[in-house]
């Protein structure tokens, strides 16, 4: 009963903290990866990059999946150094000044990935063992009874829900400036002639 309980409620209340964190996720990986392929990219370092003119050439669609990779990959990166197939410490730095604007301080720009991708782990993480723990600690019997509806009016009421309802808004205001932050970075490198 309780643990069958538990895991629908995990499966359904949880389910949209869980999406939440996947989907932000893809965000942090995929938004800068457009950003690079269609603003930053001159074809001069795409020449480069892909080794155009030599007999170690990389097709397209091999490079673009190199990218995306890396992009993904710098979401989980917290080493000083980022090392992709595609991107490098070296040219990774001089690529992302374009989507911050040179504004970072002298830090490794994939921290700005990677750290934003763990501190909303932590915050969706957070959040659910705080609707765990209520949960075990008001023990419904099952969805119908009346003991969990009360259960959801008295999680409502607590303060840590409210307090990690809030750190999640915050967090999600960051992202919505972030995103704007980027479209203005487009119009400011490229006018309105992006791809």
């Amino acid at each position: 009963g309780v643990l069958v309980v538990a895991v629908s409620f995990f499966l359904t209340e949880c389910r949209a903290l869980i999406a939440f964190y996947f989907s932000f996720k893809s965000f942090v990986g995929l938004v800068p990866d457009w950003f690079f392929l269609h603003v930053s990219l001159s074809v001069d370092d795409e020449t480069v990059m892909r080794g155009l003119g030599t007999n170690h050439s990389v097709q397209l669609g091999e490079f673009l999946k190199c990218l995306t990779k890396d992009f993904t990959k710098m979401t989980m990166a917290l080493n000083p150094e980022f090392s992709g197939e595609c991107l490098s410490e070296g040219n990774e730095a001089e690529q992302l000044d374009h989507l911050t604007g040179g504004m970072l301080p002298d830090i490794p720009r994939h921290y700005l990935f990677s750290v934003t991708n763990y501190v909303g782990l932590c915050i969706v993480f957070g959040f659910t063992v705080i609707l765990l723990v209520e949960l075990a600690i008001f023990r419904p019997h099952h969805f119908g009874s009346g003991r969990y509806i009360a259960f959801t009016i008295h999680l409502r009421s607590l303060l840590a829900y409210k307090i990690a309802a809030y750190v999640l808004a915050v967090f999600n205001a960051f992202v919505l400036a972030g995103f704007v932050f980027i479209g203005y970075r487009c119009y400011a490198v490229k006018g309105m002639t992006v791809a």
